[in-house]
């Protein structure tokens, strides 16, 4: 069985001229098993996610992928190469750093399973 999924969806909206951050606090207990971003133009922006005072802990540039396109990173990209197990009250903290031809429209997702 594969129990009860929770998806966090964060969006950074126009175009982005700076790294640009969303955070996310876990309301329960759970685990991280997928991270997906997808841009709005073609970009060479890169993806972080980590906590509030190590924001390279989960995943650490990891390309966006092209316009329109969906780049998933799975539990073998997380530490350790397995779901990520947190607990409730943790902050997530995805940024994105513009790169040199800077992303707009950013959809970003965590992919949680229960407990």
């Amino acid at each position: 069985m594969q129990g009860m999924h929770y998806i966090a969806t964060m969006h950074i909206g126009g175009t982005i001229s700076t790294a640009a951050a969303r955070k996310f606090v876990l309301p329960f207990n759970a685990s991280l098993v997928e991270v997906q971003i997808a841009p709005a133009t073609n970009t060479d922006s890169v993806l972080d996610l980590g906590t509030p005072t190590a924001g390279e802990a989960y995943l650490k540039d990891k390309a966006l992928p092209a316009s329109g396109a969906i780049a998933r990173f799975g539990a073998a990209d997380l530490p350790n190469g397995k779901p990520l197990h947190l607990p409730a009250g943790s902050t997530i903290v995805a940024s994105v750093d513009e790169g040199g031809t800077a992303a707009a429209n950013i959809t970003i997702w965590l992919v949680f399973t229960e407990g």
